[in-house]
Order: C-alpha cells, then sequence, then structure tokens
C-alpha cells in the first residue's frame, strides 16, 4: 500500500480518496490482480478532456486481460470504492517493499510503504491535491523527523 493512505495511517490529518496498492510485476501476481480487478467490476476513471487518458468508451470496454502492468496501470472504480495502481509511478514493488511494514487489517496481513517513500515521491510539479495537502505533509515530514510515534494509528486501521 502506498499514497495517501498510508500518510493517513501514520497519523496525517486527511482523509484519501482512493486506495493505492502497488503491485508485484511477475505475471502470476498481476494474474491475480486481473481476477480481483475483474470481481470488483472495476473500470478506469474517466476524466473529460482536457485531461489525458482513456475515453468514456474506452472505460466502459474494458476488461482486467492481459494481465500487464501497463494495461492495470490506471485509478479504477470499483464495487468497492476508488482503487489506484501505479505499478511503478511512485516506486516499484520492489523498492517500496525494502522499507515497509507488516499490518493486519481486518485479519489479512497488509503492507503499507515507509511514508518517507511515499512523501518522497510526490510530483515535482506538485498537483492540486498536494498543494492542498502541503500542510498536513509538513507535519508528517516533521514527525517523521523528530522521530515520534511512527506506529500506523491503530485507528485508522479500523476504518479501511
Amino acid at each position: 500500500m502506498s499514497g495517501s493512505t498510508v500518510a493517513a495511517l501514520y497519523g496525517a490529518a486527511l482523509v484519501p480518496n482512493d486506495l493505492d496498492v502497488v503491485p508485484a510485476l511477475d505475471q502470476t501476481n498481476l494474474a491475480c490482480l486481473a481476477g480481483l480487478l475483474g470481481a470488483l467490476h472495476a473500470v478506469p476513471a474517466y476524466f473529460p478532456p482536457p485531461c489525458k487518458g482513456p475515453t468514456l468508451e474506452e472505460c466502459r470496454a474494458w476488461r482486467p486481460d492481459p494481465p500487464t502492468a501497463e494495461h492495470l496501470d490506471y485509478l479504477f472504480v470499483t464495487s468497492l470504492g476508488m482503487l489506484d495502481i501505479p505499478p511503478t509511478i511512485t516506486g516499484t514493488y520492489e523498492e517500496l517493499i525494502a522499507g515497509a511494514r507488516s499490518v493486519t487489517v481486518a485479519g489479512v496481513e497488509v503492507w503499507i510503504c515507509d511514508p518517507r517513500q511515499m512523501l518522497d515521491r510526490l510530483p515535482a510539479k506538485p498537483r492540486a491535491k498536494d498543494t492542498a495537502r502541503a500542510t498536513t505533509y509538513a507535519a508528517l515530514r516533521e514527525r517523521l523527523r523528530t522521530g515520534t510515534d511512527l506506529l500506523p494509528d491503530p485507528g485508522v486501521l479500523d476504518l479501511i
């Protein structure tokens, strides 16, 4: 797990818009992810022009096969909410897992990346949501710098 959900887990005062999951890119895992996306009735989120991305027709016609990183690299609308699959832009699975921490959510082991990795990978040209969250990100950076309790907030885990 990466993105703003990680920041929230570590106490940042924000409400994530989606869940970011960075997958391992081996074929077996991508096939499993494609199956999950199918089961969740996932379709890429549509953003009208001038935004770049698939057309509305392409979003409606999308299917999870072939299970490749390029084909699964979207922000998805699913039956459970928004799910972002960024295979490389926020760091690869191999890069993020080295500093990740395992937590249990609803009886399932989940790996969350180190929040420093999430903060370090924010785009150089801030997006609107990053600009709006700048104060929150600065507070989290300060907590990380001073070594304030860095365990994920267990109360937030109950909300996932």
